[in-house]
Protein backbone atom coordinates (compact mmCIF):
# COMPACT_ATOMS: atom_id res chain seq x y z
CA UNK A 1 0.00 0.00 0.00
CA UNK A 2 3.29 2.10 -0.16
CA UNK A 3 1.69 3.39 -3.39
CA UNK A 4 -1.27 5.10 -2.08
CA UNK A 5 0.17 6.04 1.03
CA UNK A 6 -0.85 10.09 2.41
CA UNK A 7 1.49 13.05 2.67
CA UNK A 8 -1.18 15.74 3.43
CA UNK A 9 -2.38 17.90 0.92
CA UNK A 10 0.20 18.36 -2.09
CA UNK A 11 0.86 21.46 -4.31
CA UNK A 12 -1.02 20.58 -7.22
CA UNK A 13 -3.88 19.54 -4.90
CA UNK A 14 -7.58 21.48 -4.04
CA UNK A 15 -9.07 21.67 -1.06
CA UNK A 16 -12.68 20.19 -0.95
CA UNK A 17 -15.74 23.42 0.04
CA UNK A 18 -15.60 24.21 3.68
CA UNK A 19 -17.43 21.37 5.75
CA UNK A 20 -20.34 23.81 7.16
CA UNK A 21 -21.78 24.13 3.36
CA UNK A 22 -21.54 20.62 2.69
CA UNK A 23 -23.23 20.22 5.87
CA UNK A 24 -26.10 21.52 5.16
CA UNK A 25 -26.53 19.56 1.45
CA UNK A 26 -26.10 16.21 3.25
CA UNK A 27 -29.03 17.56 5.80
CA UNK A 28 -30.95 17.98 3.13
CA UNK A 29 -32.20 21.87 3.78
CA UNK A 30 -34.51 23.08 1.43
CA UNK A 31 -32.46 25.27 -1.41
CA UNK A 32 -33.23 27.81 -3.87
CA UNK A 33 -34.57 26.24 -6.90
CA UNK A 34 -34.41 22.91 -5.31
CA UNK A 35 -38.23 21.11 -5.23
CA UNK A 36 -38.52 19.34 -2.30
CA UNK A 37 -41.26 16.87 -3.81
CA UNK A 38 -39.57 16.27 -7.40
CA UNK A 39 -36.16 16.23 -4.92
CA UNK A 40 -38.04 13.55 -2.67
CA UNK A 41 -39.77 11.37 -5.49
CA UNK A 42 -36.16 11.11 -7.35
CA UNK A 43 -34.78 9.86 -4.64
CA UNK A 44 -37.60 7.46 -4.02
CA UNK A 45 -36.40 5.98 -7.49
CA UNK A 46 -33.52 5.12 -6.50
CA UNK A 47 -31.09 8.36 -7.21
CA UNK A 48 -28.48 9.45 -5.16
CA UNK A 49 -29.12 12.82 -3.17
CA UNK A 50 -26.42 14.91 -5.39
CA UNK A 51 -27.48 13.46 -8.46
CA UNK A 52 -31.20 14.05 -8.05
CA UNK A 53 -30.28 18.13 -6.55
CA UNK A 54 -28.29 17.99 -10.02
CA UNK A 55 -30.93 17.17 -12.38
CA UNK A 56 -33.36 19.61 -10.72
CA UNK A 57 -30.63 22.47 -11.03
CA UNK A 58 -29.83 21.50 -14.32
CA UNK A 59 -33.50 21.20 -15.98
CA UNK A 60 -34.00 24.85 -13.66
CA UNK A 61 -36.46 23.08 -11.16
CA UNK A 62 -38.89 22.12 -14.59
CA UNK A 63 -40.16 19.23 -12.86
CA UNK A 64 -40.00 15.51 -12.34
CA UNK A 65 -40.00 14.27 -15.83
CA UNK A 66 -37.66 16.80 -16.87
CA UNK A 67 -35.13 16.04 -14.62
CA UNK A 68 -35.35 12.04 -14.26
CA UNK A 69 -34.84 12.69 -18.50
CA UNK A 70 -31.70 14.35 -17.81
CA UNK A 71 -30.41 12.07 -15.40
CA UNK A 72 -30.98 9.10 -17.68
CA UNK A 73 -29.04 10.65 -20.19
CA UNK A 74 -26.17 11.72 -18.37
CA UNK A 75 -25.91 8.80 -15.72
CA UNK A 76 -22.89 7.75 -17.38
CA UNK A 77 -21.26 11.43 -16.39
CA UNK A 78 -18.67 10.49 -13.87
CA UNK A 79 -20.13 13.62 -11.93
CA UNK A 80 -23.11 12.87 -11.89
CA UNK A 81 -23.54 11.68 -7.99
CA UNK A 82 -20.55 14.59 -7.00
CA UNK A 83 -22.51 18.00 -5.56
CA UNK A 84 -23.51 20.81 -8.53
CA UNK A 85 -20.63 23.69 -7.50
CA UNK A 86 -23.70 25.93 -8.25
CA UNK A 87 -25.13 24.19 -5.21
CA UNK A 88 -22.39 25.27 -2.47
CA UNK A 89 -22.86 28.52 -2.42
CA UNK A 90 -26.29 28.30 -1.89
CA UNK A 91 -26.23 26.08 0.94
CA UNK A 92 -23.83 28.70 2.84
CA UNK A 93 -26.40 31.40 1.81
CA UNK A 94 -29.01 29.32 3.75
CA UNK A 95 -27.19 28.61 6.36
CA UNK A 96 -25.94 32.17 7.31
CA UNK A 97 -29.88 33.68 6.41
CA UNK A 98 -31.31 30.91 9.48
CA UNK A 99 -28.56 31.52 11.78
CA UNK A 100 -29.27 35.79 11.39
CA UNK A 101 -33.36 35.27 11.47
CA UNK A 102 -32.36 32.94 14.80
CA UNK A 103 -30.13 34.96 16.69
CA UNK A 104 -32.60 38.16 15.63
CA UNK A 105 -35.07 36.58 18.14
CA UNK A 106 -33.01 35.99 21.17
CA UNK A 107 -30.84 33.41 20.66
CA UNK A 108 -26.92 32.62 19.94
CA UNK A 109 -24.95 31.57 16.99
CA UNK A 110 -24.32 28.43 18.80
CA UNK A 111 -27.82 27.81 20.48
CA UNK A 112 -29.36 28.84 16.31
CA UNK A 113 -26.70 26.03 14.50
CA UNK A 114 -27.58 23.78 17.01
CA UNK A 115 -31.39 23.72 16.73
CA UNK A 116 -30.70 23.85 12.81
CA UNK A 117 -29.18 20.34 12.95
CA UNK A 118 -31.43 18.83 15.80
CA UNK A 119 -34.69 19.68 13.89
CA UNK A 120 -33.41 19.52 10.29
CA UNK A 121 -36.82 20.68 8.61
CA UNK A 122 -36.82 24.46 8.12
CA UNK A 123 -35.78 28.09 10.77
CA UNK A 124 -39.67 27.99 11.55
CA UNK A 125 -39.34 24.28 13.15
CA UNK A 126 -36.07 25.50 14.34
CA UNK A 127 -37.65 28.54 16.15
CA UNK A 128 -40.24 26.57 17.61
CA UNK A 129 -38.04 24.46 19.18
CA UNK A 130 -36.04 26.79 20.15
CA UNK A 131 -38.19 28.38 21.93
CA UNK A 132 -39.44 25.14 23.90
CA UNK A 133 -36.26 23.65 24.10
CA UNK A 134 -33.42 25.97 24.83
CA UNK A 135 -33.11 24.73 28.48
CA UNK A 136 -31.95 21.50 27.11
CA UNK A 137 -29.13 22.67 24.99
CA UNK A 138 -25.73 21.44 25.97
CA UNK A 139 -23.31 24.37 27.22
CA UNK A 140 -21.22 25.32 24.25
CA UNK A 141 -17.38 23.69 24.21
CA UNK A 142 -14.89 26.28 24.13
CA UNK A 143 -11.56 25.80 22.25
CA UNK A 144 -9.05 25.10 25.08
CA UNK A 145 -11.43 22.79 26.28
CA UNK A 146 -12.45 20.38 23.10
CA UNK A 147 -8.33 21.27 22.61
CA UNK A 148 -6.93 17.57 21.72
CA UNK A 149 -3.03 16.72 23.02
CA UNK A 150 -0.78 16.04 20.25
CA UNK A 151 -0.33 12.46 19.21
CA UNK A 152 3.31 11.04 18.57
CA UNK A 153 2.81 8.42 16.23
CA UNK A 154 5.32 6.29 14.85
CA UNK A 155 4.96 5.21 11.29
CA UNK A 156 6.15 1.68 9.96
CA UNK A 157 6.63 -0.05 6.81
CA UNK A 158 3.89 -0.66 4.24
CA UNK A 159 3.10 -4.00 5.48
CA UNK A 160 -0.51 -4.80 5.52
CA UNK A 161 -2.76 -7.69 5.48
CA UNK A 162 -6.14 -8.45 4.42
CA UNK A 163 -8.56 -9.10 7.48
CA UNK A 164 -11.93 -8.08 5.93
CA UNK A 165 -14.08 -6.81 3.67
CA UNK A 166 -17.55 -5.76 2.65
CA UNK A 167 -19.15 -6.94 -0.45
CA UNK A 168 -22.91 -6.28 -2.49
CA UNK A 169 -25.00 -9.57 -2.73
CA UNK A 170 -28.09 -8.47 -5.34
CA UNK A 171 -28.83 -8.11 -9.38
CA UNK A 172 -27.79 -4.29 -9.47
CA UNK A 173 -26.67 -1.90 -7.05
CA UNK A 174 -30.74 -0.95 -6.45
CA UNK A 175 -31.65 -4.07 -5.19
CA UNK A 176 -30.05 -6.34 -3.19
CA UNK A 177 -27.86 -6.13 0.20
CA UNK A 178 -24.46 -5.84 1.79
CA UNK A 179 -22.42 -8.78 3.49
CA UNK A 180 -19.39 -8.39 5.68
CA UNK A 181 -16.55 -11.21 5.45
CA UNK A 182 -13.55 -11.05 8.63
CA UNK A 183 -10.60 -13.02 8.50
CA UNK A 184 -9.50 -14.96 11.90
CA UNK A 185 -7.10 -17.54 12.91
CA UNK A 186 -6.47 -17.83 9.15
CA UNK A 187 -10.24 -18.70 8.52
CA UNK A 188 -12.67 -16.29 6.79
CA UNK A 189 -16.39 -16.01 7.59
CA UNK A 190 -19.48 -14.72 6.12
CA UNK A 191 -21.47 -12.34 8.20
CA UNK A 192 -24.70 -12.31 5.91
CA UNK A 193 -27.35 -10.23 8.42
CA UNK A 194 -28.01 -12.18 11.46
CA UNK A 195 -26.30 -15.87 9.73
CA UNK A 196 -22.59 -16.10 10.03
CA UNK A 197 -20.74 -19.37 8.42
CA UNK A 198 -17.32 -20.21 6.94
CA UNK A 199 -16.50 -18.86 3.55
CA UNK A 200 -14.47 -21.48 1.74
CA UNK A 201 -13.79 -19.51 -1.48
CA UNK A 202 -14.13 -15.32 -0.31
CA UNK A 203 -14.92 -12.97 -3.02
CA UNK A 204 -11.89 -10.99 -2.68
CA UNK A 205 -11.75 -8.87 -5.73
CA UNK A 206 -15.93 -7.68 -5.40
CA UNK A 207 -15.39 -5.63 -2.49
CA UNK A 208 -16.51 -2.21 -1.89
CA UNK A 209 -14.52 -1.60 1.73
CA UNK A 210 -11.58 -3.24 2.41
CA UNK A 211 -10.08 -3.88 6.11
CA UNK A 212 -6.54 -4.18 6.24
CA UNK A 213 -4.08 -4.69 9.26
CA UNK A 214 -0.60 -3.59 9.52
CA UNK A 215 1.75 -6.81 10.01
CA UNK A 216 4.49 -5.38 12.92
CA UNK A 217 6.62 -7.86 12.25
CA UNK A 218 5.93 -9.49 8.74
CA UNK A 219 9.31 -11.85 9.26
CA UNK A 220 7.56 -13.12 12.37
CA UNK A 221 3.90 -12.86 11.08
CA UNK A 222 3.57 -13.04 7.13
CA UNK A 223 1.35 -11.01 5.46
CA UNK A 224 -0.03 -13.34 3.30
CA UNK A 225 -0.70 -15.69 6.30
Amino acid sequence: LEAIRGYGKQPEEMLLPHASAKSELTLGRPLPGIDPAVFEKLCKSGITPEAARRAIHITKNTGFDAALDWYMRSVGDRDINEEHPDLWSKASDIDGIAIEQLTNLGFSVYQARYALQKVNTGINDAADWLFSNVDTIPPERKDEEIKEVPKECRDGKEHYRLIGFISHMGSSPLSGHYVAHMKKDSKWYLFNDEKVALSQNPPTMLGYVYLYERCCDPEVIPCDE
